[in-house]
């Protein structure tokens, strides 16, 4: 039976094996901040040697063998001073005195790969500066870095766009009927005043003969 050391680099090296290695991937932007920005933006810390966790939260307690060790969960992130730098971005890390336990979906930066964890399942174990795995994982090299998020900023509320209103039915004009052209009327003719009858005047009466006549027996 090989002993547990021997067993320990099998089963490490088996892993490395088995392990999907794709080209690039970015830099998590929490792993290249500083320590001081770190524990400004979380709301615990712990240090433990050269070893320190920024976390939303931190429970200490002690094993068994009367060590104590520290559960840091949230958005946890550890940073190592060693050469070369070793740092993680985790849901969960369990620190103590021999090494720190990066637990589920996670990513470690050491040197210029990064190791992610690909499940809920996966460890990854930082023990001085070697790793070991447990569960699914794989490794990539940095590529172009991402952007830095915004941090205590609130998200706009975007105005919902308006319903496009159906466009009217185009209603097609009517020709105009042409106007009809009323026939002009003739002028009316003013009859002409009707003349007067000429005026006869009587014959001029000779009077001598009127009175022999009237004085001549009938």
């Amino acid at each position: 039976m090989l002993p547990p050391n021997r067993l320990i680099v099998l089963f490490a090296a088996l892993n490395l094996v088995s392990c999907v290695t794709l080209p690039t991937a970015p830099e998590p932007p929490e792993l290249s901040r500083s320590s001081d920005e770190l524990r400004r933006l979380s709301k615990s810390n712990h240090t433990l040697g050269t070893v320190s966790v920024y976390a939303d939260a931190i429970r200490s307690s002690q094993d068994e063998k009367g060590r104590s060790f520290h559960l840091a969960s949230g958005d946890v992130v550890l940073l190592k001073k060693s050469v070369p730098a070793i740092s993680a971005k985790a849901p969960e890390i369990l620190l103590n005195p021999d090494h720190a336990e990066v637990r589920g979906r996670s990513v470690v930066k050491k040197g210029d790969q990064l190791f992610f964890g690909d499940s809920d399942a996966s460890k990854i174990i930082i023990d001085g500066v070697n790793l070991r795995f447990e569960g699914p994982h794989s490794v990539k090299r940095i590529g172009p870095a991402m952007p830095a998020a915004k941090v205590n900023e609130e998200p706009k509320e975007e105005m919902p766009a308006k319903p496009a209103s159906a466009p009217e039915p185009q209603v097609e004009a009517k020709p105009k009927p042409k106007p009809v052209s009323k026939p002009k009327p003739k002028p009316v003719t003013k009859p002409a005043p009707a003349k007067p009858a000429p005026v006869t005047k009587p014959a001029p009466v000779d009077r001598a003969k009127l009175l022999q006549l009237m004085r001549e027996p009938e």
